[in-house]
């Protein structure tokens, strides 16, 4: 699992680094940026990070994080929109700095399909 958050963490942290020169971006700051597309390939490298972390997890046989229903397939513009979301009903999450976008994408993912007890 800790090397799961590892590879997330820094996937995310490569990402940010080069969508963001500025080292006091914001995930609210960078959201009023609008639909561009830094903000696009940052959402889905994030999200495939999400992916490959569930996949991890699958094959070790360990909890999910999150449980997506059957049939429900996020694209980016999905994911977008989510992400937007919970930092909407977050305000705190939006002074976060960007390099934390990889866990609030999965807090979003947690909050927007919580797996069954």
């Amino acid at each position: 699992m800790r090397l799961i958050r590892m590879f997330v963490c820094a996937g995310t942290l490569c990402l940010a680094s080069s969508v963001a020169a500025a080292d006091d971006v914001t995930i609210g700051g960078f959201l009023q940026l609008g639909d561009t597309t830094p903000m696009r390939h940052l959402i889905i490298g994030v999200s495939s990070g999400l992916k490959g972390a569930a996949i991890e997890l699958t094959v070790r046989h360990q909890p999910m994080l999150y449980c997506m229903t059957d049939g429900v397939v996020l694209d980016v513009d999905g994911q977008i929109v989510l992400f937007k979301n919970y930092v909407n009903l977050h305000p705190e999450v939006g002074k976060q700095d960007l390099g934390m976008i990889g866990w609030v994408m999965l807090q979003a993912m947690i909050e927007a399909f919580p797996c069954s007890k």
